[in-house]
């Protein structure tokens, strides 16, 4: 039998979210402005108004293809952050964001009956798109959502541009492999092939790039 071994590469790991991962709020992301961050935007999903209803959204008579986000303070004080796309000033984003709440499973727990949003933006001229968090405090937990009116697809960006409050990044989990298992079956027929089945368990993906496999052939 032979014995095979793998290696894991993890390409693009970046902070680069995917937003079709995060379109409910229940699935909401942890983002770390502070360093940057941006993410494809969603196209052809439904409304947030449809996916998530009874949230109040605000300013967004609309919420086309949502993205949720969530963020942590870490240092005090107000926030400015600046949302920018690929596409520039001819890609429509939007956004709400709510809070404070006193942590995450708090702010999960609002999901579906969001009240006011906190800052809004539902203009089709502004760019970049400005979110502004004010008073602020150490701790705080802040829901965002994006949405792609333009319903093209775009990179979007955060970007911290004012204000003394940061971001906590430590709530960005890296991702750590937990456990391999691997099955060769029998040789197939006659031939010296033969298929392999496993699981690979992990913790904090990144929701862009590729996970490959091989054998110390390179297979």
């Amino acid at each position: 039998m032979k014995r095979v071994i793998f290696s894991i590469l993890f390409l693009n790991l970046f902070f680069n979210f995917k937003a079709q991962t995060n379109s409910n709020c229940a699935n909401m992301t942890g983002i770390c402005t502070t360093t940057g961050v941006s993410f494809t935007a969603n196209s052809g999903v439904p409304d947030a108004s449809t996916s998530n209803p009874g949230n109040n959204y605000g300013c967004l008579f609309s919420s086309p293809n949502p993205a949720w986000y969530y963020l942590e303070i870490d240092q005090p004080g107000n926030l400015l952050i600046d949302i920018t796309n690929s596409l520039g000033f001819f890609q429509d984003i939007d956004f709400a964001i709510w809070g404070p709440f006193s942590n995450l499973t708090t702010a999960l727990n609002n999901c579906g009956s969001l009240g006011s949003p906190h800052d809004c933006s539902y203009s089709p001229l502004a760019y970049p798109e400005q979110v502004s968090i004010n008073g602020a405090s150490t701790g705080d937990v802040f829901i965002l959502l994006i949405t792609n009116f333009s319903n093209s697809p775009c990179n979007v960006s955060f970007t911290n541009v004012g204000g003394t409050a940061t971001t906590d990044c430590s709530i960005v989990g890296a991702c750590s492999i937990n456990s391999i298992t691997a099955a060769p079956s029998s040789c197939l027929g006659n031939s010296t092939l033969f298929d392999i089945s496993g699981v690979i368990s992990f913790t904090n993906p990144p929701t862009t790039g590729q996970l490959i496999i091989q054998n110390c052939s390179g297979d």
